[in-house]
């Protein structure tokens, strides 16, 4: 078999295991085309954590202070930022994901396996059939290191594109989930005292609101840093 094989075969492996997650990038850039949607040049997927949990807040002190576009976005993007961890899990356990999903599915590494056990089945085996199992298990190992060369080849390129291409979804999305955040919020009468109390104006958004968080927050932790660092986009 020669490499253009090997790279054909697992292009093609690699093709059909992102299937699913191409198909979800492509129609969320066909939404936000569709919609003329702002891609912002700011990261936005840094203040995720900070407004998932502001959210989660102001849900425990109204449970129906998000209407129904709100509320699907936040949905929306949650699933998309799931898919989004989960996938940069897999690039960093690469040699996992070669063992348990191509490995463990191609004919060629489960044919030489086959050929292994049906001669350590016989009833007796002669020092050919010693010297046969060692020869395809030599030819084993080192068809497993080629394929996964091309292996980590194909797969980290094509997941480069794809985590980039998550990213620029959620920073869109993250963006309209922080704008329409601040415009239902102040509509719930329990939120709106809540904030009133921390003598925060109507004009309340993720600024003010993170600029009051680091006041009382602790210096020098993680929480404070990083709400410094979110802080940074509004400047």
């Amino acid at each position: 078999m020669n490499n253009d094989m090997i790279r054909d075969e697992i292009a093609q492996f690699n093709d059909n295991f992102f299937a699913h997650i191409l198909d979800i990038i492509d129609e969320n850039f066909d939404f936000i085309d569709a919609n003329d949607l702002i891609e912002p040049k700011a990261n936005y997927l840094l203040i995720f954590d900070f407004l998932n949990t502001t959210i989660n807040h102001f849900s425990n002190l109204d449970h129906d202070f998000m209407d129904g576009t709100l509320k699907k976005l936040h949905r929306d993007v949650n699933n998309i930022y799931k898919i989004y961890q989960k996938h940069k899990l897999q690039q960093e356990k690469l040699e996992e994901l070669f063992k348990t999903e191509f490995l463990n599915k191609s004919k060629l590494f489960n044919q030489m396996k086959s050929n292994i056990i049906e001669i350590r089945g016989l009833p007796s085996m002669d020092e050919v059939d010693r010297e046969t199992v060692e020869i395809i298990k030599d030819h084993y190992r080192a068809m497993r290191t080629i394929y996964f060369d091309f292996f980590q080849e194909d797969y980290t390129e094509q997941s480069k594109e794809i985590l980039s291409s998550l990213e620029n979804i959620l920073n869109c999305k993250i963006f309209y989930l922080d704008n329409l955040l601040w415009i239902e919020a102040p509509e719930s009468e329990t939120i709106w005292r809540s904030l009133k109390i921390l003598r925060i104006d109507q004009d309340i958004d993720s600024k003010k609101y993170l600029e009051y968080r680091i006041k009382v927050a602790l210096p020098y932790t993680k929480d404070y840093a990083y709400m410094l660092k979110c802080l940074r986009i509004y400047k």
